[in-house]
């Protein structure tokens, strides 16, 4: 059987690739191999993180692992690739229970069949501003009618941020893309449950084409160059850097530091300049800039979308402090999946833990167990199942019951 190449999503923190904290302290995409496949990373925006999966020729299925039979076939299915990996699956299927053979078909077919309705709505919007940029009134209200049904969220206000520059409303402007800068592709890998490798590309495709579009429009070019540098800081292409160079929206380290410090540009996106300055300078005057920022006097609301930079930074304010971690414990419980995975990674800092369990016993259990039951869930309510089942993989959680869990 020839070697066959494709990818499925999985999520990774954003920080995975900076000296800000260790790489081990991360669920970091590592190259490993199974009895079935060779896996390696192929990562082209943070937040749609690819794997590329080798399936080893001339297998022998008595002498293939069964849980890493059902991990390879899941993950072929699950993502609606070519037929190969349906050769892999007629051919061991004397080593699978029927019931499994069917879930893995079905995944192919419902996910073949089915798109992420988010995706979908970016999708058609991007579609109808090719075709038809909207100048006119008419053309304005419809694309803006579209807007509207989409969920709030990162790939909205792209979208919003796009219009906004170009219909030279910059106070919006403003707004949409500190949204969009403030996310961590974290985030937004849990708002968008992509459901194929056409349609991972096809976003990607997407996002290339309204970065492109928003290069156009100079009616701010501050606010054009926290987008592009935030595209481009969360890219594996060197597309976005040789734009930037050639466009000339570049920054000195001198020009960072100012603007990081400005209330516009740079305080109202805390979480973008601690990463750039990381980056471009050092680990120490980017945690310093965080020190001075991240405090009760600019964080009066929504302190659960700044709860991820407890990771780098505590306040040291104590009635701060205890609103914020009030605000992480309240947002686990009444929040989605991704509040509930960030509370799992704050919980791997001791300090964090320690104030966290003075709230609620329920986290003195060991943080490996947290983890697991965090994942297993995900999997009983049919919640990102690659990424729960590769998880569980990276915890040595390999029990082939997890792929009749569904």
């Amino acid at each position: 059987m020839k070697a066959i190449l494709f990818y499925f999503i999985l999520i990774n923190f954003s920080f995975a690739q900076d000296n800000l904290i260790k790489k081990d302290e991360l669920f970091a995409l590592k190259p490993f191999e199974t009895s079935v496949a060779y896996f390696s990373p192929n990562i082209s925006l943070k937040g749609f993180s690819f794997i590329k999966i080798n399936l080893k020729q001339n297998l022998e299925c008595r002498k293939v692992k069964r849980y890493e039979l059902l991990f390879a076939l899941f993950f072929s299915a699950r993502f609606s690739l070519n037929n190969s990996w349906e050769d892999l699956l007629n051919k061991c299927q004397d080593y699978l229970s029927r019931k499994e053979k069917n879930l893995i078909l079905s995944f192919f077919k419902n996910n073949k069949e089915n798109r992420n309705s988010t995706v979908s709505e970016f999708d058609n919007i991007i579609e109808s501003i090719r075709e038809k940029p909207p100048e006119k009134f008419r053309d304005k209200k419809r694309i803006l009618e579209k807007v509207e049904k989409m969920p709030k969220g990162i790939l909205r206000s792209m979208v919003e941020g796009y219009l906004a520059l170009k219909w030279n409303n910059k106070p919006w402007a403003h707004k949409e893309i500190s949204k969009v800068v403030n996310t961590n592709f974290l985030k937004l890998a849990f708002e968008i449950d992509l459901r194929s490798e056409k349609e991972a590309k096809r976003l990607l495709k997407n996002i290339t084409f309204l970065v492109n579009e928003i290069l156009k429009v100079e009616e701010d070019k501050k606010i054009t160059q926290l987008f592009l540098h935030y595209i481009e800081v969360q890219s594996e292409s060197s597309l976005y850097k040789e734009i930037i160079e050639k466009k000339g929206l570049n920054w000195s380290l001198q020009q960072m530091r100012n603007l990081a410090k400005d209330y516009t540009t740079g305080i109202k996106n805390l979480g973008f300049w601690f990463y750039m300055l990381g980056k471009r300078a050092f680990k120490q005057e980017a945690l310093t800039y965080l020190n001075d920022y991240f405090n009760d006097s600019y964080f009066k609301t929504n302190l659960s979308d700044y709860a991820w930079l407890l990771q780098y930074n505590r306040p040291s304010g104590p009635e701060f402090r205890a609103k914020l971690y009030k605000s992480v414990v309240d947002h686990h419980f009444k929040g989605g999946p991704y509040s509930q995975y960030l509370l799992i990674r704050l919980l791997e800092v001791q300090e964090i833990k320690d104030e966290l369990i003075k709230r609620n016993r329920a986290y003195q259990r060991p943080t490996f167990i947290q983890k697991r039951n965090y994942f297993r869930n995900l999997i009983k309510r049919d919640k990102y199942l690659d990424f729960a089942i590769y998880q569980l993989y990276l915890l040595g959680d390999r029990d082939s019951k997890v792929f009749q869990s569904y």
